[in-house]
C-alpha cells in the first residue's frame, strides 16, 4: 500500500496464534473481543486532510483500533512534530499506533526492513509504537523464513506484527504474526468473497 491517500475499505483481519505469547497484544486484555479495526491513515495530519484525522480523533468505539501511520513509505528521515502530535492524540484515545514497513513481497533486503523498524523506534520512541504493519507480504511459502526473521526481530522489541498479504496465505504464516490481513476491499466485495 505505497499510495499516500486514504483508502476506505473493509479489511478482514484474522487474529493469529496464541495471543498470550505477546504481552503487548491488546487481545490479551479481552480475549472474547475478536473484532478490531485497522485504519490506514496515510494522509498528512494537518492541512488538506486534517478533517480525516479529526474524524479519527472523534471516533467512539469499544473495539480495538489499530491506526497505521505512514509518513513516507516508512519512517522518513526526521521526526515530524505534526506526526508526534497526531500520535499523542491517538494514544490518548487508547488506539494502537502501528508503523508502516514494506517488504516488496520478500524482495527487499532484511537489513533495509530492520533499518526501517529501528528508525521508527529511534525517531518516534518505542513507547509511542505498538507494532508494525508489514506490507507487500508475499504469500509464497518459500518466503516464510524471510517473514519469520522479521517477526522474530519485531517480537524481540516487544511489538505487535501485522502481516498484509491481502490474500490467503499458508497456515504456517499464522505462527509468525499477531494479525494477518487476508482481504482488502469494500464490504460488498467481502460478502461475495
Amino acid at each position: 500500500m505505497k499510495n499516500f491517500f486514504l483508502i476506505t475499505f473493509f479489511i478482514f483481519l484474522v487474529s493469529c496464534g496464541d495471543s498470550s505469547s505477546n504481552s503487548n497484544n491488546p487481545a490479551n486484555s479481552n480475549p472474547n473481543n475478536f473484532t478490531s479495526y485497522i485504519i490506514p491513515l496515510y494522509f498528512y495530519p494537518v492541512g488538506q486532510y486534517q478533517s480525516e484525522w479529526d474524524k479519527l480523533y472523534n471516533l467512539s468505539t469499544s473495539k480495538i483500533v489499530y491506526v497505521i501511520i505512514n509518513p513516507n513509505n516508512g519512517p522518513g528521515n526526521s521526526v515530524d512534530a505534526n506526526y508526534v502530535d497526531a500520535i499523542n492524540k491517538l494514544k490518548a484515545k487508547g488506539f494502537y499506533v502501528i508503523r508502516y514497513v514494506y517488504t516488496s513481497y520478500g524482495k527487499r533486503s532484511l537489513s533495509s526492513v530492520t533499518n526501517d523498524i529501528n528508525k521508527w523506534l529511534s525517531l518516534y520512541g518505542a513507547n509511542k509504537i505498538d507494532g508494525f504493519f508489514i506490507d507487500e507480504v508475499s504469500n509464497n511459502i518459500k518466503k516464510y523464513s524471510y517473514y519469520n526473521s522479521i517477526y522474530t526481530y519485531v517480537n524481540s522489541k516487544g511489538k505487535l506484527v501485522i502481516l498484509n498479504p491481502g490474500t490467503n496465505v499458508d497456515l504456517k504464516f499464522f505462527n509468525i504474526s499477531d494479525k494477518i490481513v487476508v482481504f482488502e476491499c469494500n464490504e460488498t466485495d467481502f460478502e461475495a468473497f
